[in-house]
């Protein structure tokens, strides 16, 4: 079986159990996209070739006028990749923040990608927060303890 078939059918099982708002494939089966709760969107693409899922959420934007020290608090968790399982933060081309990580696609089964898709969406509600609000401290980044961390890249 190929991967992106056993992916997509590992996709159309989780539907049920992690009851997300939707479940999107795109039209070749190389990228879906979960609603898991109001504003956390789960877009996943597979890259065939490497074997690796990419998953991305899109955090928002940066509280306005903070956004320096903000993104000092990113590369700061970026740093960190050790102790956040591959897992990064970075800027879309619209300048909004985003989560992402690059983990390899044959680790998955419907309950681990269950478990790491409910670990990304508590790391995101996590950074939204605190990159939504003014910095309360001189590194929010030191004492955040990151997710479960279900999946390694």
């Amino acid at each position: 079986m190929e991967l992106r078939d056993a992916i997509d059918r590992i996709f159309d099982e989780i539907g049920p159990l992690l009851e997300p708002d939707y479940v999107m494939a795109s039209q070749n089966r190389t990228t879906w996209e979960l609603r898991l709760s109001g504003e956390t969107v789960v877009t996943t693409s597979l890259d065939d070739r490497a074997g690796m899922l990419t998953f991305v959420i899109v955090l928002g934007e940066i509280a306005e006028g903070h956004e320096a020290s903000h993104h000092v608090e990113m590369l700061r968790f970026n740093m960190m990749v050790g102790k956040t399982d591959g897992a990064q933060l970075a800027l879309d081309a619209e300048g909004k923040a985003v989560l992402l990580q690059r983990c390899r696609a044959d680790r998955f089964d419907a309950q681990v990608l269950i478990a790491h898709m409910r670990d990304l969406a508590e790391r995101a509600r996590a950074w939204r927060n605190i990159l939504a609000a003014a910095p309360t401290g001189p590194s929010q980044t030191q004492s955040f303890v990151p997710g479960t961390g279900s999946i390694q890249a």
